[in-house]
């Protein structure tokens, strides 16, 4: 392979993994999971200053 079409290869994995990524935030936002990281998140904090 040379350097130009390594550098073809790089850039199509780069686009397709950020294709995933983005497909997998939606996701997780379309099936509620923000609420239950949030719910989660403010749970450890608040344990963390002795509240919860």
């Amino acid at each position: 392979m040379n350097l130009k079409s390594n550098k073809l290869y790089l850039r199509i994995i780069r686009y397709v993994l950020l294709i995933l990524i983005v497909i997998s935030i939606v996701y997780g936002i379309l099936r509620g999971e923000v609420q239950i990281v949030l719910r989660n998140a403010v749970n450890i904090c608040l344990d963390c200053i002795g509240i919860g």
